[in-house]
């Protein structure tokens, strides 16, 4: 028994190097965070799980370069919030939109003068999240301007949730952080067993066991409607701290066929002609494209070239803003 237990580890430890040297394991870890839940580990570097490409978190737990928490003189800072689309799923940090459009804005304006567009984009958080994020950390940075692209629409991460509730899911972080550190666990559950899950999911539902789409249409249609009121609170909130807020939506590749899609659009524009603020839709943008804009069997992530639309888009609305306008043309 001591030999095939060592024997069994001995192979274990070979498959961890294995896969390691291979390009597996060592995926962005989360914090347990009482108000947000999860948010990256400030100061780590890791890769993403497709692409295998560097992701550099900063001491503030966000993707990019370091920044200063007090905005220096002279300088007009964007935070982008939004999920893994914004975060740059499968993206190297150029080639995300944040990365992008800060570039093409340092270009725009003269060298006594610096725009810094921060990226605090997380992997699967919701709108409360982001809402929540902005009381507790993003104010304190600043900005001139947010840009909140789209988020997971079906998760209960509120403000409201219960103490119960809330020490549960942190236990849950902390327990899938320790297996994200393994090559193993990257190459096994994040790649093959995906695989299967997505080959063979049909076959494993009963197609009586299947919920009914009316019934599927009016939950979206409640989700939705709660989250207006989060969308208003953030216009508002950014209205209060002389911080202006545009609403993006990047479409999905079945953008015509999504349900969710279109409630969110309508969702978007009226919280825009309420509040005041910038609602930037996409869709006809990407529809006019010849190319492909999304990652390879992902019709939710935009690719490099995506993500390139959604920079030249951004800028050309954050130059139509007074605010930018005055900025770049005050003296120093």
């Amino acid at each position: 028994m001591i030999l095939a237990g060592s024997t069994f580890v001995l192979l274990a430890f070979a498959l961890e190097i294995g896969l390691s040297l291979a390009g597996y394991g060592k995926l962005v870890i989360y914090s347990p965070d009482y108000d947000l839940y999860w948010k990256p580990k400030p100061n780590q570097d890791a890769y993403t799980k497709i692409g295998r490409h560097p992701v550099r978190v900063n001491s503030h737990g966000t993707r990019g370069a370091e920044f200063e928490a007090v905005k220096p003189e002279g300088t007009f800072r964007i935070i982008c919030l939004g999920d893994s689309r914004t975060f740059g799923w499968g993206l190297a940090e150029e080639d995300t939109y944040s990365k992008r459009l800060e570039n093409l804005l340092r270009a725009e304006v003269s060298s006594d003068r610096r725009v810094e567009v921060i990226n605090a984009g997380v992997n699967a958080w919701s709108y409360p999240q982001m809402l929540t994020y902005m009381k507790k950390h993003g104010l304190a940075y600043q900005p001139d301007l947010v840009i909140m692209d789209g988020a997971n629409l079906w998760t209960e991460f509120t403000e409201d949730q219960p103490e119960n509730f809330r020490r549960s899911f942190l236990r849950k972080v902390r327990l899938k952080n320790l297996v994200r550190r393994s090559a193993v666990y990257h190459y096994v559950v994040e790649v093959r067993l995906k695989r299967y899950y997505e080959e063979y999911r049909t076959k494993a539902i009963a197609t009586d066991a299947r919920p009914d789409e009316a019934e599927i249409e009016q939950k979206e249609r409640e989700i939705l409607a709660s989250l207006e009121g989060t969308m208003e609170s953030m216009s508002r909130l950014l209205d209060a701290h002389g911080s202006q807020l545009i609403l993006l939506h990047t479409p999905r590749e079945d953008e015509d066929t999504s349900r969710a899609n279109n409630y969110i659009k309508t969702i978007e524009q009226r919280v825009a002609d309420r509040t005041g603020c910038i609602f930037l839709d996409l869709t006809a943008s990407f529809q006019a494209h010849g190319g492909p804009l999304f990652q390879k069997a992902d019709p939710v992530h935009p690719n490099a070239e995506g993500n390139a639309i959604v920079a030249a888009e951004l800028l050309e609305a954050v130059n139509r803003l007074s605010k930018f306008d005055s900025f770049r043309s005050a003296p120093r």
